[in-house]
């Protein structure tokens, strides 16, 4: 006879004469009773919920505590040498320390911050592909060109650094303060003006959400970057500009420009007023920070802003930073995303009353 697997009953073939024994009917229609129900079925779900939510409870820490465990890649979206892949290539040096794995900056360049920008926004979410943000290509860009991008693209876990800008003026005009010199423009209107780095830059559109909210009458002249904003300021053939540090600082210091109104109150410059001590609050100052695709994990996030914070209070880091013309200024998550997202909807109410378009 067929060996038979323990514990199933063998059913009767064509050479087995036993008859198998006949079931009684049973009541219902012949179908089975389902023991419990759907209170049975129901209690079965709630027990396998409870148990998936609880794993995936743990898994956020047990992520961070695996994480990194291969190279990190931060997108820059300029040019290698310039000010955000200074400050990008800084922070990639001190978090080797911190993260025990390799930390590479790639500049991916074009359009304007676009192709870079773009590049990040579209990386998987893993932790592995951070961003560093700056106005210009996450809020400015993405209201004035079609991008396949948008500020919310991104969750914003930390910033680095601040670029204090300051409105300049020629060193023997006749103001001190950014409160003087409105009452001058308001006085004499269409007199003065305003040498706009580009039209589409981030420092041209905060100049003009000033001269929007001081209700005066100022003309903009443009010019191709800010290295030929200056010397007109200096050339006497326009009244100021809104600039970096890197471009003020070493002619303020000479007596060659004047500071009407500074992004943050600086102790190089002690005696320059902020915008907001002159009645303009606001974020009168560039920015650069780190980002993540949106949907990265939060624990990933978190692991990262702490790694941040330690590292911007380091004075080794601190010093270097601001050989470099960037004063390092730590803001969390919690805190920065609001105050970007402000910045943002302002930005946006700008462009609408200027009627400005999307190209």
């Amino acid at each position: 006879p067929a060996a038979v697997s323990p514990g199933w009953p063998q059913r009767p073939g064509p050479s087995n004469n036993a008859r198998s024994p006949r079931r009684p009917p049973q009541q219902g229609g012949g179908r089975r009773e389902n023991r419990g129900g759907p209170m049975r079925t129901l209690r079965i779900i709630l027990v396998l919920s409870l148990f998936c939510l609880d794993v995936m409870g743990a898994a956020g820490p047990a992520l961070a505590l695996d994480y990194p465990n291969k190279p990190i890649t931060v997108i820059g979206c300029y040019p290698a040498g310039g000010d955000s892949d200074m400050i990008a290539r800084l922070w990639a040096q001190f978090a080797e320390q911190k993260l025990g794995q390799p930390v590479l900056v790639v500049n991916k360049v074009g359009g304007g911050g676009i192709t870079g920008t773009a590049f990040a926004a579209a990386a998987k979410p893993d932790g592995y592909t951070l961003y560093l943000a700056q106005a210009g290509p996450v809020m400015l860009t993405p209201n004035v060109a079609k991008t396949s991008y948008s500020f919310k693209s991104f969750d914003y876990f930390s910033r680095i650094s601040v670029g204090n800008c300051a409105l300049v003026v020629k060193g023997d005009a006749p103001w001190n303060t950014l409160t003087e010199f409105l009452a001058a423009a308001k006085a004499a209107p269409g007199k003065y003006s305003f040498a706009s780095p580009g039209g589409a830059t981030w420092l041209s559109f905060a100049m003009r959400q000033l001269i929007q909210d001081a209700k005066v009458d100022i003309k903009q002249v443009e010019f191709q970057g800010i290295s030929l904003a200056i010397p007109s300021i200096l050339g006497g053939h326009t009244t100021f500009t809104f600039a970096f540090p890197q471009n003020y600082v070493t002619q303020a210091k000479a007596g060659q420009l004047k500071i009407l109104a500074i992004g943050e109150k600086s102790k190089e410059f002690p005696e320059a007023k902020s915008f907001e001590e002159q009645g303009f609050p606001g974020s009168y100052y560039g920015w650069a920070g780190l980002a993540v695709p949106k949907g990265t994990p939060e624990a990933i996030q978190q692991k990262l802003s702490e790694v941040t914070r330690e590292i911007t209070r380091d004075p080794a880091f601190i010093e270097k930073a601001l050989n470099m013309g960037a004063t390092p200024s730590y803001v969390d998550k919690a805190a920065w995303q609001p105050m970007l997202e402000q910045q943002n909807t302002a930005l946006q109410s700008l462009l609408e009353s200027l009627h400005f378009q999307k190209k």
